[in-house]
């Protein structure tokens, strides 16, 4: 009887392959829900496989390896911004801000995270308003 390929992180293949599929699914800002229903496993299982220690280990290797190749690329880019005389400082801003959303795509659209607090409501208009009685106060005393 053949065995299931086994990998470096104690788990067979179609394993991590199902967990790099929810990782990707998690990615575009699915809910465990969400990639639960996209795949034919249950909530809680979507759930156990993010929370392994196997999942976690894996994620920490994909991240040295991107750390190695992304991060010295945009470190590569901003040189190349920021030391080009030829390029204007709004052309230098345009250029950062297009790599700033660029990296920000790369992160997850949603995140599931319990918080707990107040609302807090301002009335705008009364905040410019003594904003402007501020400002008149200041031209008098000049």
């Amino acid at each position: 009887m053949n065995q299931p390929e086994a990998t470096g992180y104690g788990w067979k293949a179609w394993r991590i392959k199902r967990l790099l599929q929810i990782l990707e699914l998690k990615a575009q800002g699915l809910t465990d829900k969400q990639v639960a229903e996209k795949m034919p496993i249950s909530q809680s299982t979507v759930s156990r496989e993010l929370n392994s220690p196997q999942a976690a280990e894996i994620g920490r290797s994909l991240r040295r390896r991107a750390a190695g190749m992304v991060w010295a690329l945009v470190e590569r880019q901003l040189n190349q911004i920021e030391g080009d005389i030829s390029i204007k400082p709004a052309q230098k801003l345009i250029y950062r801000g297009q790599l700033i959303s660029i990296l920000t795509s790369l992160v997850p659209k949603q995140i599931e995270q319990k918080i707990e607090g107040e609302i807090r409501t301002y009335d705008v208009e009364a905040l410019l308003d003594r904003a402007l009685k501020q400002e008149e106060l200041l031209e008098k005393n000049r």
